[in-house]
């Protein structure tokens, strides 16, 4: 931070993608501050430093902050500062136009980036990228999930199919350039499945679509040969996942840029705004997004056969409870492994959605309903 002249960097829980939960790589904020938990933001000052998570993690992050020197500020509690009134306390003696604020540019959206700017004014808002490979010895690398083709018997459309309606969507006449950078967009769109995350089935990757061709950004190592197979007669172009940035800046000057500020880096941002005109995505919450959110036929029967299974997979959890509850051989971890045990057991079994939270007693009482497995 000295070394930039920064007096506040912030650390939010984001990749280059701003997915829900993210890679093991870019855990930043639960390595520089011990708390693991799936959402907060980190504000680190020169001299003091605070973290802002929901009441999902209130007793979790109480302990793991415990000793740290890190204060623990509950969100939309009474009493609680903003980030931005929290960096202006720290403002004292100085200019607001000399306390320069710092966050990586590649980890924070153009939305956000907005409000802090706003927020923070006049104080400037300074972007740089990934300085943590110095600061984390033994970071840890990208997976190595294979790229897998997504069934059309599964998806219930051509990948062709959706890129034609979403340029229907747009609505634009003349040349345009649309960003996804959204890694389940990404995946829906082309109908491909990943393993970069965990419970998320997606691949690091972005996807350019414009008036006449689309084309896959992604770790071109890892995509399985039915998969890359499928893109070709597809018609979607594949190039690696580092060359994302020179293709930005090098779409015409006459093309319209469209992108979700949402799921939009700052960085990119900064490299579409450069070269010409950047629109918002005229759907509210996103062309792609709402497009994903209405399924299919195909799609309707897939989750509710998928419902079904896992109907029967709680019945039989339920029963193994009852049955051994009396034994004293129960406890949180031994019916979380039960749990996943029954489902690995269900047809077309692909991975969880996200780790079972199964809590009991003392341990129950940051959720919504006392003495229940959830």
């Amino acid at each position: 931070m000295l070394s930039r002249g920064l007096q506040v960097t912030i650390v939010p829980t984001n990749d280059c993608h701003f997915d829900e939960y993210v890679p093991d790589r870019y855990k930043i904020r639960e390595y520089l501050s011990g708390f693991d938990g799936s959402a907060g933001t980190l504000v680190v000052g020169l001299q003091k430093a605070a973290l802002w998570t929901d009441s999902r993690y209130f007793l979790q992050a109480e302990k793991q902050l415990a000793g740290s020197g890190i204060e623990l500020m509950r969100l939309k509690m009474s009493g609680t500062p903003s980030i931005p009134e929290w960096i202006r306390s720290l403002q004292a003696g100085i200019a607001p136009e000399q306390f320069k604020v710092g966050v990586d540019g590649d980890l924070l959206s153009y939305t956000d980036y907005a409000d802090y700017c706003q927020a923070l004014a006049p104080m400037p808002l300074e972007t740089f990228s990934d300085p943590f490979d110095a600061l984390w010895p033994g970071r840890p690398p990208l997976g190595k999930a294979p790229i897998v083709l997504h069934p059309e018997e599964y998806a219930g459309e051509s990948t062709l199919s959706k890129c034609a309606r979403v340029r229907e969507r747009i609505g634009l006449q003349g040349p345009f350039a649309l960003f996804v950078s959204a890694c389940d967009e990404v995946m829906y769109l082309a109908n491909l499945r990943g393993g970069d995350i965990e419970y998320n089935a997606v691949a690091l990757s972005y996807l350019l679509l414009t008036e006449s061709a689309a084309t896959l950004f992604c770790r071109k190592e890892y995509l399985t040969a039915q998969a890359a197979d499928y893109l070709a007669a597809q018609g979607i172009g594949i190039k690696g996942y580092g060359e994302i940035d020179s293709a930005l800046a090098a779409i015409p000057q006459e093309a319209v840029r469209i992108v979700s500020g949402n799921c939009c880096s700052i960085n990119k941002y900064k490299l579409l705004s450069a070269g010409g005109q950047v629109l918002p995505d005229p759907t509210v919450g996103g062309t792609v997004a709402m497009m994903r959110a209405c399924k299919n036929p195909v799609q309707s029967e897939g989750f509710a056969k998928a419902f079904l299974q896992d109907g029967v997979c709680w019945v039989r959890l339920l029963k193994h409870i009852y049955d051994n509850f009396d034994g004293g051989c129960l406890s949180e971890y031994s019916i979380t492994q039960k749990l996943l045990e029954i489902k690995r057991g269900s047809e077309n079994y692909c991975g969880e959605s996200f780790e079972p939270i199964v809590a009991y007693g003392a341990n129950d009482t940051d959720l919504p309903v006392n003495n229940m497995v959830y």
